[in-house]
């Protein structure tokens, strides 16, 4: 959670209906970014 409220931690959740099927998160540190992607 300290990274999110700083800012450099981000993420995105998909639902259909009440299943988990998707999501992307992101952190960034200084000049550098990471991204994750994932789908069910």
């Amino acid at each position: 959670m300290a990274l999110a409220n700083q800012g450099r931690c981000h993420s995105v959740e998909v639902w259909q209906e009440d299943e988990l099927i998707g999501g992307s998160m992101g952190l960034k540190w200084g000049q550098c970014s990471v991204a994750s992607l994932w789908c069910h």
